[in-house]
């Protein structure tokens, strides 16, 4: 069983990957919706299409869409360990 100080590292490490995602996307976008108006989401899904960690700007209609995109596609295999 894994304490609970690794538990919060873990997911501390999991959302600064998606916060990541987010602002490689906003350096080269090319769209001001994403750029200006940051109007986008980021996230991080494990093998079984469950949400792991969520980057979101301010209201953001696309965050509450991203499961669909997750579900309809094929189930992949982690290329990390994570997921094995």
């Amino acid at each position: 069983m894994i304490d609970k100080t690794t538990v919060e590292v873990i997911r501390g490490a999991l959302v600064y990957a998606a916060e990541e995602m987010g602002i490689a996307l906003k350096k080269s976008a090319y769209s001001p919706n994403i750029k200006e108006r940051m109007d986008y989401s980021c996230a991080l899904f494990e093998p079984k299409r469950r949400l792991i960690a969520q980057r979101s700007t301010f209201p953001s209609t696309s965050a509450q869409w991203l499961w669909v995109c997750v579900k309809g596609s094929p189930p992949t295999k982690a290329r990390s360990g994570l997921g094995t």
